[in-house]
């Protein structure tokens, strides 16, 4: 590397240091302030579908529940599935076999003893009645022959009553019953379920894959950015507060989610619309800060509901839904087989054409690798290798390409001389003296074209597959989040090992790939420092990543030496005709 060069990254890695300290006060106020910023407690209402007969006179507030809570607990090989009194519903579903953290890193700390639980401290129990249409919300638990019935009745003449089923696969059943019990026809409003909240993992978890996600039969919709993250030029980014998706009445599922886990609730007819609500969580008390300073000051949750419209009900008369849920990990091998299309909340869509096709592919190979007995970290270096394989001619055919452009760029650089007065004969005559010497300067392209669907498909698999949660490798205690070695002192900053490889690895590359020669010599040396900015990207990304583009960057760098090392075919001259 040359002094430039040598300078250029000494002053980047500086820069990086200053930018991890500022991103990590900025995000951490940013964080603060949405936390504490105003929200609404209630969520527009949809307007009723018919007149009604005997309005109820449901308040838009839950009047508050009797101080005693009594709860129940179902379990099973997979849950420990918790329904409470107040509200009806359920108050968490912990997960068997899935820790909250996993122990790693400097001081081991993501130390906890707890089970991962969906809606755990969420905002209110799922399955629960919003806008008053169930009063205080006090209910009656009991045990029946097949779980737990949460039982009440109104003074406006409602009871309600709903069944809690566990089934296998991580999936449950609710069943609930609105019935009126008065002598006349009640118009029942537009009833409101709470489909749960949407959750950190744990404390050290930025949420910023968490979100709500909905499903109308042919296309998902997946709502993310509830909190504050670094953006554009690293500026954070403003988080959502709130989201009404009308649907019409084509909502079929509505889920929360964050990077490996979700809750997908698919009721028996569609909801008219789904919403959600950001909410701040209890903040990490000043004795758990002390421990962990880590630990996310403020986290965020997503409150989120599903809709249905109002309709009439005549004496003894009542309306009955029964909701499908699944709660679990977010396994493509799991969620292929439900329907409807549940495998859609692993959110490998893209706006590249294929990329979906190639995440789901690259994600089966990977556990076919892992079936074979390797572990994941030995699966993601074998794909990688393999990956790069596949595409080794095309590689190949572009770096050549590039070569040939370089030999033959003082021939061009005469001919642009020589037509500088006349651009239309000066194209044409390049043009032509490529084609003469079987230069095709979109061969250079094609290659990255080809791969752009792979590269996001694997970008995306990598992202979001649970299999690489506490999986180790080498010094990485944990593919799935940054391999952190330990926190620099006094700045608070972590330091992760695989980006630096990957910075080191990628500058390498970019100095030994041709640059194009119709670029400037300006332009040449911006682009083969701009690699760097890359790490700021994906500095805290997850080290499974980082690893695989280490090993493609490596890839790269033996195919360009053993290109260029290529010795050129020996050209016989055309003998000479006399004349």
């Amino acid at each position: 590397m040359d002094r430039t060069g040598k300078i250029v990254v000494g002053v980047s890695f500086v820069l990086l240091a200053v930018w991890m300290w500022w991103m990590n006060q900025t995000y951490s106020a940013s964080r603060a302030a949405s936390g504490s910023a105003g929200l609404r407690t209630n969520l527009p209402a949809v307007a009723p579908s018919g007149t009604p007969a005997v309005p109820l006179a449901a308040s838009t507030q839950r009047m508050a529940p009797p101080a005693s809570e009594e709860k129940m607990i179902l379990e099973n090989p997979e849950f420990l599935f918790t329904v409470t009194s107040h509200g009806g519903g359920v108050k968490e579903i912990a997960l068997k076999g899935y820790p909250e953290g996993i122990p790693c890193g400097p001081n081991k700390r993501f130390i906890s003893t707890n089970l991962l639980a969906i809606n755990r401290n969420g905002f209110a129990p799922a399955f629960a009645l919003d806008k008053g249409l169930d009063e205080d919300g006090a209910y009656g638990l009991t045990r029946t022959a097949t779980g737990i019935r949460a039982e009440k009745a109104t003074t406006s003449g409602l009871r309600i009553v709903k069944d809690f089923t566990l089934g296998s696969n991580h999936q449950f059943v609710v069943t609930a019953r609105i019935e009126n019990i008065t002598k006349q026809v009640v118009a029942l409003p537009v009833q409101s379920w709470e489909i749960g909240t949407a959750t950190p993992m744990n404390s050290h978890d930025v949420a910023d894959m968490m979100g709500v996600m909905w499903f109308d039969g042919s296309k998902s919709r997946d709502v993310v950015g509830w909190v504050s993250v670094p953006g554009f030029l690293c500026v954070p980014t403003k988080p959502l507060l709130e989201m009404d998706a009308k649907a019409n009445g084509l909502a079929v599922w509505g889920a929360i989610h964050n990077q490996f886990f979700a809750m997908v609730t698919v009721p028996d007819s569609a909801a008219t619309n789904v919403t959600a609500q950001s909410i701040p969580l209890p903040p990490p008390s000043a004795l758990q800060l002390a421990e962990d300073p880590q630990a996310i000051r403020q986290p965020m949750g997503v409150r989120t509901l599903m809709h249905f419209g109002s309709t009439n009900l005549a004496p003894g008369q009542g309306v009955e839904r029964k909701f499908q849920v699944y709660a679990g990990p977010k396994r493509y091998v799991t969620l292929q087989r439900l329907e409807p299309k549940l495998d859609e909340v692993m959110g490998f869509a893209s706006i590249f054409p294929g990329a979906t096709f190639f995440a789901k592919l690259l994600l089966l190979c990977l556990n076919g690798l892992n079936n074979l007995g390797l572990s994941y970290g030995w699966c993601i270096v074998v794909l990688t290798a393999l990956i790069k394989a596949i595409f080794w001619p095309l590689t190949a055919m572009s770096t050549r390409s590039a070569k040939r452009m370089a030999e033959v760029q003082p021939q061009l650089n005469a001919l642009k001389e020589k037509y500088k007065d006349n651009p239309t004969k000066q194209q044409k005559m390049m043009m032509e003296f490529m084609r003469e010497k079987k230069i095709n300067p979109a061969v250079g392209c094609l290659p990255m074209l080809i791969q752009i669907p792979v590269f996001f498909g694997l970008f995306t698999m990598l992202r979001s597959a649970i299999e690489l949660r506490g999986s180790s490798f080498l010094w990485m205690c944990d593919l799935s989040s940054p391999d952190t070695l330990f926190v620099i002192p006094y700045l608070h900053i972590p330091f992760n090992l695989m980006p630096v490889f990957y910075i080191i690895t990628i500058m390498w590359q970019s100095h030994l790939t041709p640059m194009s020669p119709q670029m400037d010599p300006a332009q040449q040396k911006m682009m083969r420092y701009m690699p760097l900015m890359f790490v700021m990207v994906i500095y805290n990304y997850s080290c499974g990543l980082s690893l695989y583009w280490t090993l493609q960057n490596l890839l790269t760098i033996l195919q360009t030496k053993l290109t260029n090392s290529t010795p050129k075919p020996m050209v016989i001259p055309a003998p000479v005709k006399r004349r």
